[in-house]
């Protein structure tokens, strides 16, 4: 009986390890815009952002803004701040009708890159690494594609 009770124990510690295991691993797996970008800068120190409309169709156009005023940046950021990210390494992207590219400039210098590619898909690439610069990441970027569809309306 004494040999049954210590193998319950070390399969009940070896489930709970396991369950630890897999909380961890799915832990690493997602993060939020305000770790992989925002944490790293001072806002207060963002100088412009550039964000470029490109169209996905036959006749491919592309269209920029430079926004400098420091109400609309903060703005921008805090929408972008909502974003919970997952790391995602699928190469099957579909492209919306329009893809957005944003460049974060902090005291002049781009610092982070930001393409949306459709509702789920986002790259972020961060100029200071150098190994891993760019990374995928799937998210719900609706609210985001909406607000930076206004500003070519």
């Amino acid at each position: 009986m004494k040999k049954q009770t210590k193998y319950l124990i070390g399969i009940g510690a070896l489930i709970i390890i396991l369950v630890a295991a897999v909380f961890v691993y799915n832990a690493q797996k997602t993060t939020s815009f305000k770790k992989v970008v925002t944490d790293k800068i001072n806002v207060n120190e963002v100088s412009t952002i550039y964000i470029t409309q490109r169209s996905s169709g036959v006749e491919v156009t592309q269209d920029e803004i430079k926004i400098e005023d420091r109400e609309e940046i903060n703005k921008i950021i805090a929408e972008f701040d909502k974003l919970d990210l997952k790391n995602a390494h699928d190469g099957k992207i579909k492209f919306d009708p329009y893809t957005y590219n944003i460049q974060i400039y902090v005291n002049k210098e781009a610092r982070f890159g930001i393409d949306i590619y459709n509702k789920m898909n986002i790259s972020l690439y961060d100029s200071s690494k150098t190994k891993n610069r760019l990374r995928d990441y799937s998210a719900s970027n609706a609210e985001i594609i909406s607000r930076m569809e206004n500003y070519f309306k």
